[in-house]
């Protein structure tokens, strides 16, 4: 499978006042014997972490970030990109992603203001023959062992994370060809522009009302974490597991479907709109890295992080 990253940094962010993807996010390392603090910019982070699983890593971005975000892009080692074609060059690289070429992929105005949409279908258009490995930049507490569990459980046309609520999580995902061509299909003569109802339709999911037509899951809040709990895979097993604490929280986790995982780590669909939001993910990954509740293994097993349950 050609698996490239793709890392969705070129929303409008507005309800946060900033672009989420360039905020700061320091984690506490403790992968070696002393812990140390590393701070990266969210997008870089999940370059990173994808940079275990793609030989090319893109961030997708609106053309008007580019100028906007310049030094910070040239810092990370995103800085080359072909403005006329919207098209990345192939000779661009970044030390800290181990293996992988880093990329800019602007988004094709051609598509129009659809949201996320655009990004994958600009991403489609670059290379109509790859699978992508599809992450938002406002998953603050994402890591490898997120992108290894759908990389290991990966099944056509497209595999993603789903919700406590039950609702799938398609900018957490790994979209194929097929999926991408019929999102475009969508995208183009239905004018379904929202990447949900495409994964819907081709898991045979049942449709949203027409109440909530853009499908949104109830989001993961942090207050609804069990910090504490901590779990792990077992070697060759890496599908969720439920641990029989109690009913309520087997319930919770129940296992997947064969293309809807659930999250070895709840932590990992926490998602930050906000400014508040983002503060307060700040605050609790300070306090839960120094009780040992949240670990970053950089570059070795990432399938060996520990755990966090759901409440």
């Amino acid at each position: 499978m050609n698996l490239k990253g793709l890392v969705l940094a070129g929303g409008m962010s507005s309800r946060m006042g900033t672009d989420k993807g360039f905020l700061p996010w320091t984690r506490l390392d403790q992968s070696n014997t002393s812990a140390c603090s590393v701070t990266k910019t969210m997008f870089e982070w999940c370059a990173i972490d994808m940079a275990h699983f793609c030989k090319d890593v893109y961030v997708s971005l609106r053309l008007a970030q580019l100028a906007l975000h310049a030094d910070t892009l040239k810092q990370a080692g995103f800085e080359t990109v072909d403005r006329a074609t919207t098209r990345p060059h192939a000779d661009a690289s970044n030390a800290e992603l181990p293996g992988a070429k880093a990329h800019i992929l602007l988004d094709d105005e051609a598509y129009g203001d659809i949201g996320p949409a655009v990004a994958l279908l600009t991403a489609f258009d670059s290379d109509p023959l790859a699978h992508w490995l599809v992450c938002a930049c406002d998953f603050p507490f994402i890591c490898a062992a997120a992108f290894a569990q759908l990389v290991q459980n990966f099944a056509e046309p497209l595999t993603c994370f789903k919700h406590p609520d039950g609702n799938p999580e398609p900018l957490l995902a790994i979209w194929s060809p097929t999926a991408l061509q019929r999102l475009k299909e969508n995208v183009l003569q239905r004018k379904r522009t929202g990447p949900c109802f495409t994964l819907r339709e081709l898991l045979s999911l049942p449709s949203k009302s027409s109440a909530t037509p853009k499908c949104h899951a109830k989001p993961v809040r942090m207050e609804q974490i069990d910090w504490g709990y901590k779990k792990q895979p077992e070697h060759g097993n890496e599908k969720q597991q439920v641990d029989g604490r109690d009913a309520q929280v087997a319930e919770k986790v129940a296992s997947g479907t064969e293309h809807m995982l659930c999250p070895q780590d709840w932590t990992w669909l926490v998602n930050t709109n906000t400014a508040q939001e983002f503060d307060e993910a700040k605050t609790r990954l300070k306090t839960e890295s120094e009780r040992g509740n949240i670990t970053y293994a950089f570059i070795s097993q990432p399938t060996t992080l520990t755990g966090c349950g759901w409440l």
